[in-house]
């Protein structure tokens, strides 16, 4: 009976080192660059003042440059948080269509999105997307923006219930109010293989079946892999991997053979209880999705990586962008 304890104490005092030992030998990275998989249709989200028209004439040239020596094809613009009855502020038609003029004589591939914000009422924010009218004011709103010279429209209502059937019934309505034209993306909750259940799991992961629901209704899916609690490099590498896998093979098994995958990446120095820039980079985060790329061979949908956010990179953080992703 002694010896058997002893053996047991001996196992448990041995453990953390060995699990120290572990992670340390363990390696999530990967072996090359992205060049491989860098298709240049990546995506970067963009402040609310480009909207507005609160900038100087050379700042339009200036971003545009900047957008195109980075590979970036889409752009998520802000054009406003939705109201409680799916409005949003007023704006003028005139400067938005001025921006997106300037953009598409500067470089005519960049695709322009109208970004749609809101918080979901159903976890304590200010849109019931659960009524009829708003869902046809939101699906207005998004036909008034695309008559306007956007190319689509990117929605970010969150957080959303894993299998919430109101939010497909949005979609579908802003699809038809759209046309089929012009391009539908979502910013997509994290994906989860294993349902636990509490509230807050349900409401930031999605399962596959729910991905494959969402990814028939739309064009694009943007998946925002950040503000995950994660405290270690290695562990968000090699979350941000096999998120990749999952991701990409959800969206695949819905069919939509035309529906994009990005990875959403943080470059927010902002450190949060959920948030650790020293962990959750750019630098980390193409790492992970590198590392999910590579010797995998379902990359059917994969675009490219999006950047959250435009406003936050800083010159440092553009270097390794081209470094790890497009080689320079």
């Amino acid at each position: 009976m002694k010896k058997t304890r002893l053996i047991l104490l001996i196992i448990l005092l041995s453990l953390p080192i060995l699990i120290i030992v572990a992670y340390t030998a363990y390696s999530p990275y990967p072996n090359g660059d992205g060049v491989p998989f860098n298709r240049k249709m990546n995506g970067i989200w963009l402040a609310h003042r480009w909207f507005t028209g609160d900038y100087k004439e050379s700042e339009v040239s200036e971003l545009v440059l900047r957008l195109k020596n980075n590979d970036i094809k889409y752009i998520f613009l802000h054009a406003g948080p939705l109201k409680t009855d799916g409005e949003i502020p007023a704006y003028s038609l005139e400067t938005v269509r001025y921006f997106i003029r300037a953009v598409k004589v500067l470089s005519p591939d960049i695709v322009v999105l109208a970004w749609l914000g809101g918080l979901n009422k159903e976890f304590k924010g200010n849109l019931d997307i659960g009524q009829n009218e708003v869902i046809m004011r939101i699906g207005n709103v998004s036909r008034e923006l695309v008559d306007t010279g956007f190319d689509g429209i990117h929605l970010n209502i969150e957080p959303l219930r894993d299998g919430d059937r109101n939010f497909i019934r949005l979609l579908s309505s802003i699809k038809e109010m759209i046309g089929s034209e012009k391009i539908l993306s979502v910013a997509s909750m994290k994906w989860r293989g294993i349902r636990i259940p509490h509230i807050w799991h349900d409401k930031w992961f999605w399962g596959t079946g729910y991905y494959k629901d969402v990814a028939k209704e739309v064009d694009q899916v943007v998946t925002m892999l950040y503000d995950t609690s994660i405290p270690l490099k290695k562990a968000y590498v090699w979350y941000i991997k096999n998120q990749t896998r999952n991701i990409l093979n959800a969206v695949a098994v819905s069919g939509n053979l035309q529906c994009e995958v990005l990875i959403g990446l943080p470059a927010y120095d902002k450190k949060t209880r959920v948030h650790n820039p020293e962990v959750e980079n750019i630098e980390n985060g193409l790492y992970g999705v590198i590392a999910g790329l590579e010797k995998w061979n379902q990359k059917a949908g994969f675009a490219g990586v999006a950047i959250y956010a435009h406003w936050v990179m800083d010159e440092k953080e553009w270097m390794t962008y081209r470094r790890l992703w497009t080689g320079e």
